[in-house]
């Protein structure tokens, strides 16, 4: 991948800062449920299994900031740069609401896998000590399978939040300009 990850033994070494980070879900779901009309028709949920992200930055030792304080931040191989490796993976399964059968059905067929990694280092290029960033995308196939029904349950909900979002900014212009008017008084004679 032409990026050097001994990076990650050797600064311990010369008494780097490093922050770890380790965040796991075993398992999470999101329901979407369209209640603009008061029905809580459900639009769809998704299920996240086996999320993790993992990482971890290291910034320079003391010694390489004082070397690089006295001068001032520059964008080139000179400045000294936090470098950082982080993997994220989850699993991903969903269904959505089918109105005709009123039950939940696969929306994907097949559990989704991805995976990201993400690693900032210096290259393995000889002498240099220019930053390399490396970003690697791993994903399943993605098969989905739905019924018309699911689109126009899509359809209405979008109209439905259109309609809503478009009343209440009128509404608040309304209250606004009501705000801003100098108001007249009435005396009774």
């Amino acid at each position: 991948d032409g990026v050097d990850t001994t990076t990650w033994e050797t600064s311990e070494k010369k008494n780097a800062a490093i922050m770890r980070i380790r965040i796991a879900f075993p398992s999470s779901s999101l329901t979407i449920i369209n209640d603009l009309q008061g029905l809580d028709d459900g639009l769809f949920k998704l299920f996240c299994s086996d999320f993790l992200v993992a990482g971890e930055i290291q910034y320079p030792s003391t010694d390489e900031r004082e070397a690089t304080s006295s001068t001032p931040l520059r964008l080139d191989s000179n400045t000294v740069k936090p470098v950082f490796k982080f993997d994220l993976s989850s699993v991903v399964t969903a269904q959505y609401f089918d109105t005709h059968s009123s039950s939940w059905e696969p929306l994907l067929l097949q559990q989704w896998e991805t995976s990201i990694s993400a690693l900032r280092a210096p290259g393995k290029h000889s002498g240099s000590k220019r930053l390399q960033t490396t970003i690697n995308i791993d994903s399943d196939p993605c098969h989905i399978s739905f019924s018309e029904q699911f689109l126009i349950s899509l359809g209405a909900a979008n109209r439905m939040w259109s309609s809503y979002s478009f009343a209440t900014s009128e509404a608040a212009v309304v209250e606004s300009s009501t705000a801003q008017s100098p108001r007249t008084k009435t005396t009774g004679t």
